[in-house]
């Protein structure tokens, strides 16, 4: 086992500390500072020894007092006492100061164990555990199961990790999407380490092994028609505490009329939206509000906001919207008004819209809306299937691939890749021309 190395303004600070208090003993004060007891004698001696030490103050438990005090030696006493908890605290302001740095802005449990792992030599364990709230127990667990970096160079190894990515913390098998994004994740991890010469190569290349096949296609019967959309979208306006649904029916609106994404409606500004009195209007969109956990951010908010999804950050794209959904905004507008940053969708608090929140009211409308057979089956069981609702019809509509991919904002092989079981009369059509070239 490797020697641990401390710093000398640590043994000195140690040292310190125990010359300071004649109630504290080596043991004491070594528990405090996560250092063995015979060590912390070593390092007083060697002060002692070099002159660097002052006497101990009188009436310790080591060194018993041999008479009454002065006022003075009190005096000099509480200055050391109080010098050495200045020390301390100066100490312990450092550590915060690295950590908060180390964080990068974020209090992320990982990382403050990290941190440990990474000082514990400098400042020991039990005070980084005090100061950053962690738990010592949990950093010796976590220091007894983890493997060092090198065994992933065995095989064995990495199949047993590629097997855990397939299993939910529960034990249940993981979605094939999740294990992919998962495995993907793995795999960048390893290419890091590689860069950083701390693996030889990437040892995924030395293992054969296939995730789960993902689905792409979306399902046709998650697609609703016009008809259905119209029930739906007539029915968010009936549910939800405080009139929430019909704050929200526009939200729902620009999913199905203009295919946004979640993500693209909840960010929709005033400014991005062109709303003439009659005809065609038109969005320009631009960001995109995904909500994610607070601590996967940069600005700590759990809708930061972003660009288009797959696009650079400055791409926009242009989505020509019907007059059923111009009419549909200026009302929301004229009822609602604009949040404080130009966003057209806010709670009632003029906050960013969660996801929770419209999720809770679509499933409401769909048990106003459906057969209890229809709320059973896929068919829009999701928010995002209005999207996907969207672009079907367009496309079986006649619309050219080109036109509705620059308007979903997806490119022409993913877009016909992704809905090719949704574009319906193409089966009779072949069927046609087969047939009639095999009458010729």
């Amino acid at each position: 086992m490797a020697m641990k190395s401390y710093p000398p303004e640590f043994k000195a600070d140690a040292v310190a500390l125990y010359l300071s208090d004649p109630s504290r003993t080596y043991a004491s004060v070594g528990r405090d500072l996560g250092v063995h007891p015979e060590t912390l004698r070593l390092w007083v001696r060697e002060a002692r020894a070099n002159g660097t030490a002052g006497a101990r103050k009188k009436g310790s438990v080591e060194e018993p007092a041999s008479g009454p005090l002065s006022s003075d030696d009190v005096l000099e006493a509480e200055n050391k006492q109080l010098k050495a908890r200045i020390r301390e605290l100066e100490l312990e302001r450092d550590i915060l100061r690295k950590a908060a740095k180390y964080f990068g802005g974020r209090d992320e449990l990982v990382s403050r164990f990290q941190f440990v792992a990474d000082h514990r030599d400098a400042f020991g364990v039990k005070r980084l555990c005090r100061v950053l709230s962690v738990s010592r127990s949990a950093v010796a667990w976590l220091k007894a199961a983890s493997l060092d970096l090198a065994s992933l160079e065995d095989a064995k190894t990495v199949r047993l990790a590629l097997h855990a990515l397939t299993l939910c913390l529960d034990g249940s098998a993981a979605a094939s999407t999740t294990i992919a994004r998962k495995r993907a994740v793995f795999h960048a991890l390893l290419e890091y380490a590689v860069e950083l010469e701390e693996l030889s190569a990437n040892p995924l290349h030395k293992v054969k092994w296939k995730p789960p096949k993902t689905t792409e296609t979306v399902d046709p019967r998650v697609v609703v028609n016009p008809r259905q959309a119209q029930e739906l979208l007539t029915a968010v306006t009936y549910v939800g505490r405080r009139g929430r649904g019909r704050r929200l029916m526009a939200l729902f609106a620009c999913m199905y009329y203009a295919a946004l994404r979640p993500a693209e409606a909840v960010g929709l500004r005033i400014q991005d939206c062109h709303l003439p009195a009659s005809g065609w209007g038109r969005l320009t969109i631009d960001v995109s509000r995904p909500e994610v956990n607070t601590q996967w951010t940069d600005s700590g908010d759990a809708h930061e906001e972003r660009g288009l999804k797959h696009r650079g950050r400055q791409d926009v794209r242009p989505v020509p919207i019907p007059p059923e959904l111009v009419e549909i905004l200026r009302e929301h507008i004229a009822e609602y008004g604009i949040a404080k940053d130009g966003r057209i969708f806010s709670s009632e608090r003029g906050g960013v819209v969660a996801s929770t929140a419209y999720t809770e009211v679509w499933q409401d409308a769909r048990l106003l809306a459906f057969t209890p057979a229809q709320v059973a089956s896929p068919l829009a069981k999701r928010p995002y299937d209005l999207r996907h609702a969207a672009v079907s019809l367009w496309l079986n509509a006649g619309v050219s691939a080109p036109d509705v991919a620059e308007r979903a904002g997806h490119s022409v092989d993913v877009l016909l890749r992704v809905y090719a079981k949704c574009i319906d009369g193409q089966q009779e059509i072949a069927n046609k021309r087969i047939g009639d070239a095999l009458a010729a």
